[in-house]
């Protein structure tokens, strides 16, 4: 094991040699985003980075009771495959294990090419997530919110903050790459960013994710009304899928406003507005409201200062809450909260 500031590294069945090409990039971003931090004014945290041969068993290993995360963590996931885990070893984020999958690091990769820019990017987002969370809970943000959620409003809130978190640590991860990368475009150099190292490839995930929801969200809900499958299998089905699918568009659309801001250029619609996915079922029928919140953390800062961060995560939350709420209702879920963390689920046809 080694330790630099409060960063520690470890490997699970990789070579030295590849442990070494990986630190000396983590280093190098987790020392800007300390400076960040610092600047922010949030508390730090201890990470240890573990780089492993097996993430799905490493994983395993390191999730905690305390925390939202799933213990049947599947590497595939809609719109892309996961690369890397953040996974918190104490409850306010104090303490943090991130583990990457070995598989995209190789010692032979050329160290001025895409690959690398790829790699520098991906340790940037994960180490842009213990910042993010760590403000969230120390600010207050999370008081008198009990994990893992339950109730359909626990779920919505909890879900709003997983999308945000992911379209922040894009954005920050941009710009900590466009320190370093550089690309000649129409014969020009200028800094390279995420639109460089992803060309179109988020932006046609996204749109894969949205046209695979439809008819695939209303036939779960069917299959619950034919009584083919339980109400938890269905509510479980259908939130998990919706996350996957909400986070492939939340990448997409990090990645497009990261472009204008690099370009100095207004953001525009969001992408739920514009083709291929503007008209595609699932977008018309069911996703309106998830634009309200895509816009409202699109107008609120990145990196807020840490005494704004409890008032902001109040805003969002609410606003997403109800994006989610609305959503489900056009699918034919309607949530009911009840006391002491009690709450029903009706069920009625979803829109086709």
């Amino acid at each position: 094991m080694v330790a630099e500031m409060n960063l520690q590294f470890e490997r699970a069945g990789v070579e030295e040699g590849v442990l070494e090409d990986f630190e000396s990039y983590a280093r190098v971003v987790f020392t800007l985003l300390d400076k960040v931090r610092e600047n922010a004014g949030i508390p730090e945290s201890e990470v240890t980075l573990i780089l492993a041969n097996d993430l799905t068993a490493t994983v395993q290993e390191r999730i905690r009771s305390f925390s939202d995360e799933n213990e049947s963590l599947s590497p595939e996931r809609i719109g892309g495959i996961v690369a890397a885990k953040n996974l918190p070893q104490s409850p306010d984020y104090s303490s943090v294990a991130i583990v990457f999958d070995a598989a995209w690091w190789t010692v032979e990769s050329d160290p001025r090419g895409f690959e690398k820019t790829h790699q520098l990017f991906l340790i940037a987002h994960e180490l842009s997530h213990p910042m993010l969370q760590r403000a969230r809970h120390c600010s207050g943000a999370l008081d008198g919110v009990i994990l893992p959620s339950f109730t359909g409003g626990e779920v919505a809130r909890s879900l709003t903050r997983v999308l945000a978190d992911e379209y922040r640590a894009d954005v920050i991860a941009d710009l900590i790459v466009r320190q370093f990368a550089s690309a000649k475009i129409e014969g020009e150099v200028r800094t390279a960013g995420a639109r460089e190292i992803f060309g179109q490839g988020h932006i046609e995930s996204a749109s894969a994710a949205v046209a695979q929801a439809y008819p695939l969200w209303p036939d779960i809900v069917q299959s619950f009304r034919e009584w083919q499958i339980d109400p938890s299998t269905m509510w479980s089905k259908i939130v998990g899928n919706m996350e996957q699918t909400l986070t492939a568009i939340v990448h997409a659309q990090a990645v497009a406003d990261a472009a204008k801001a690099a370009d100095e250029a207004a953001f525009g619609p969001t992408l739920l507005d514009e083709e291929p996915i503007s008209s595609m079922p699932a977008r018309r029928l069911y996703l309106d409201p998830i634009k309200i919140l895509l816009e409202a953390l699109r107008n609120q800062p990145v990196l807020p200062p840490f005494h704004e961060t409890k008032v902001l995560d109040a805003q969002l939350v609410k606003t997403g809450e109800s994006a989610f709420i609305e959503t489900w209702a056009n699918l034919g879920l309607t949530i009911e909260e009840r006391e002491n963390r009690q709450w029903a689920l009706w069920v009625s046809a979803p829109k086709r």
